[in-house]
């Protein structure tokens, strides 16, 4: 790997996994490629081959850097993962009830078999119900 002190420059931007300093590579293995690469975690970029036009794979390659996920859109995203994973500690919850449920407050038919009450079957369904709609809301 060649590292041109020239190529590292401040029109980048940290990296966007550490946030260490990013640079501008240039790869000499069978051919050249001119990529990104983060001086602290390794994070880089796919690198462009050089070719005949080293500015415009550097223009590539420093565009595929600083290219970001909107803040907004992030936040939005973690809300929706936030509300999905109350969502399912809450379903959780209901099922552990319900299992507890079941488990003590058992009744048996004539021949002894385990039977459960119509209202206990009734809580459990209503917590499976539940848990279903919490999944069917993290597919959205």
């Amino acid at each position: 790997m060649i590292v041109n002190p020239e190529l590292t420059s401040k029109e980048l931007l940290c990296c966007p996994f550490c946030g260490g300093k990013a640079i501008k590579t240039i790869m000499d293995s069978s051919y050249a490629v001119f990529l990104v690469e983060c001086i602290r975690c390794g994070a880089r970029t796919m690198g462009t081959p050089i070719n005949a036009d080293l500015q415009l794979a550097k223009q590539y390659e420093i565009a595929a850097w600083n290219t970001r996920v909107p803040s907004e859109q992030l936040t939005t995203t973690q809300q929706a993962l936030d509300s999905a994973v109350e969502a399912l500690k809450g379903a959780f919850d209901g099922l552990i009830y319900a299992v507890h449920l079941v488990n003590g407050y058992k009744h048996f038919d004539e021949q002894g078999n385990e039977v459960l009450s119509s209202s206990t079957f009734g809580i459990i369904k209503d917590r499976c119900r539940a848990t279903e709609a919490a999944l069917a809301s993290i597919k959205e």
